[in-house]
């Protein structure tokens, strides 16, 4: 995924008050080479399958039911994300990439696989079409629940139920690494064990170290904070990033 060429790219979003935040929109544009559709592995060339060139009718019945998509975007994301991964398949290192165009300034790589951890729902190693489509599905066109479940899933790392002060330092570590000097930092924020505390005297109503989905969910309508700057709110090309209702 070339720099000025690939067809996944980042867009800065601005946040209330004109600054930059740390969401990244994902978009598809025209031109470009993808991926080489070949892997090494033990410094030999491992051949990668190569994905169909388009969905078939189930696939796409199935798509457009699950999803809020019609079929002519489906279509379109598909064509646009083969023509990125032949294989069908996007890996870490390629994902971290993307990552690294948007914020040159700082180091997205720890950011981007806890991401990844969210978009890779069976956890065989890389994000599928299906995958893809899902996330980008609720990120960009999901109700406010469905989008505020998403981040929880992105911050509850051992998938426990809980989100623990430890998993949240990481993500909101990663975040601050990520974003580098793009944003000023109020004083009771500028260092992530700082955002931490502060989120957890919001949010931990019962004050057992710990945040359940509830408390996540109902503290981050009080705080967008949270969900703007540690989830990808990712937008199709000219899509607008409204909830709709799902195609039955």
């Amino acid at each position: 995924m070339g720099k000025n060429n690939s067809k996944f790219k980042f867009n800065r979003s601005s946040r209330d008050g004109g600054d930059e935040s740390a969401r990244a929109a994902v978009t598809a544009e025209d031109g470009g080479e993808g991926p080489a559709a070949n892997a090494t592995k033990g410094g030999q060339k491992v051949k990668r399958r190569k994905a169909n060139k388009s969905l078939n009718p189930d696939e796409l019945a199935d798509l457009e039911q699950k999803t809020y998509f019609s079929r002519k975007e489906l279509r379109k994301w598909y064509k646009d994300f083969v023509r990125d991964c032949p294989s069908g398949e996007l890996r870490l290192d390629e994902f971290q990439n993307i990552y690294r165009q948007f914020f040159p300034n700082g180091d997205p790589s720890k950011f981007a696989a806890f991401v990844f951890n969210v978009f890779d729902d069976n956890r065989d190693g890389h994000i599928s079409f299906k995958e893809f489509i899902a996330a980008l599905s609720i990120t960009s066109r999901g109700t406010l629940d469905e989008k505020l479940d998403w981040a929880f899933s992105l911050y509850d790392v051992d998938k426990d139920g809980f989100i623990t002060k430890a998993e949240m330092a990481n993500i909101v570590d990663a975040i601050y690494s990520m974003i580098g000097n793009m944003l000023e930092l109020p004083k009771d924020e500028d260092t992530p064990q700082k955002r931490v505390e502060k989120i957890f005297a919001n949010m931990d109503l019962n004050y057992d170290g710990k945040l359940t989905r509830d408390e996540f969910k109902q503290g981050s309508k009080n705080d967008p904070w949270i969900v703007q700057a540690l989830t990808m709110d990712m937008n199709g090309a000219g899509d607008e990033a409204t909830p709709q209702k799902k195609n039955v």
